[in-house]
């Protein structure tokens, strides 16, 4: 699992660097000044965080894994696009899951906070015409908190141990995602983000050979703010001085 992780990152940031020149020097439609304060939009969304670690059993039965080894989740989003294909976001997420392995078992809560690098593929592909529709992938770094509770049974007694994050600890982040905008500034989304913890602590159970992982599966409500277009000085300049508004020089008798 972490080999496939760590070739997909690396695949993923190639294909970033090879098509980041020709991405950022598009617009929309190749017309308009687009300053910083425009193209910006804010995301609110939910869904669940599954577990995927030394103690799941659940990896390929999804019912399963969503109903026992997961947990409710919401996050908040703030993006800035700096073309119709690229944008930066930072997301700021809290979660929750659990498992139970035989005579193990434990639940976690996670504050996290990342940012991520995203890339419309609609766009990228038919960079000219207008979408109400996109497919997204992502990758980023982040950050998180976490507090996991382990309980071990045994015949006649459990014993409890408490695993908390003294400091952030850092993940990896790869997903993507499909949106619909239904009308002018709303968008509708689906997400799912593998998230590869850099540690094996999520569960409270360090067995040492391969880090923990969790994913965030989520539907949310995307607001992008109004963009103001405006022409690029040298047009204005044009219009300003065509042949026609100029205006002919007084003349004294």
């Amino acid at each position: 699992m972490r080999r496939v992780i760590n070739t997909v990152l690396t695949f993923f940031s190639l294909f970033l660097l090879i098509n980041g020149n020709s991405g950022f020097s598009q617009t929309w439609g190749g017309v308009g000044n687009i300053r910083f304060g425009d193209l910006w939009s804010v995301n609110v969304n939910g869904g669940v965080t599954s577990y995927f670690g030394d103690i799941s059993i659940y990896d390929t039965d999804i019912s399963s894994k969503l109903s026992k080894e997961s947990g409710p989740a919401f996050g908040f989003i703030v993006s800035k696009s700096v073309s119709n294909t690229f944008s930066f976001s930072g997301q700021f997420l809290i979660g929750s899951f659990k498992a139970r392995n035989q005579n193990l078992s434990f639940e976690t809560q996670f504050l996290e906070y990342n940012a991520k690098v995203n890339i419309d593929f609609v766009n990228m592909f038919a960079p000219k015409k207008p979408h109400n529709y996109g497919i997204t992938g992502y990758i980023g770094v982040g950050n998180y908190l976490f507090n996991s509770t382990r309980k071990e049974y045994f015949e006649e007694r459990v014993e409890t141990t408490t695993t908390k994050a003294r400091v952030p600890e850092f993940v990896f982040i790869l997903g993507g995602g499909v949106f619909y905008k239904f009308v002018n500034d709303f968008s509708v989304t689906f997400d799912l983000g593998l998230r590869q913890s850099q540690n094996d602590k999520l569960d409270s159970y360090n067995r040492g050979t391969d880090f923990d992982y969790y994913s965030y599966m989520s539907i949310g409500l995307t607001y992008n703010f109004p963009t103001k277009v405006r022409k690029p000085l040298k047009e204005k300049t044009k219009i300003a001085y065509n042949g026609k508004a100029r205006l002919k020089p007084l003349r004294y008798k």
